[in-house]
């Protein structure tokens, strides 16, 4: 194990035992649990920047193409990710109940929703993308 998971290991451990925790130990466990998703920000944001640069310079048509397209790409992303979303909760909430029979009983049904529901919305952007634009 690293040295940073040694450190975050008691926390979570004082969590999963119902300990009081002081407000340091609180902050730097929110900070440690925090920092894969703001990361992922800081990753998309780089990528769109990045997308938005090299499109740039293939013209105006080109931008506009993806402008055009732009919304309709942000819609059925956020769907999935609402999707993505909801099953991470209740997994969480299973396993902070140590309950994690449970969470993979939900895990393997999210695979399946999550499986079906691209197929659905990869149908319903193959429907509109040529009537669309």
């Amino acid at each position: 194990m690293t040295n940073t998971t040694n450190n975050r290991a008691p926390l979570i451990d004082m969590i999963r035992s119902g300990e009081a925790m002081t407000m340091r130990q609180q902050l730097r466990l929110t900070l440690h649990l925090s920092m894969p998703a703001i990361m992922s920000q800081v990753a998309n944001i780089a990528v769109e920047y990045i997308d938005t640069a090299m499109v740039g310079q293939l013209g105006t048509e080109a931008s506009a193409s993806i402008g055009i397209v732009a919304t309709s790409t942000w819609l059925l992303g956020g769907v999935s990710s609402a999707i993505a979303t909801g099953f991470a909760v209740q997994v969480a909430h299973h396993i902070g109940a140590n309950d994690a029979e449970r969470a993979r009983q939900v895990l393997r049904q999210s695979l399946v929703v999550s499986i079906i529901a691209g197929f659905l919305l990869m149908a319903l952007g193959c429907a509109i993308s040529t009537p669309l634009p």
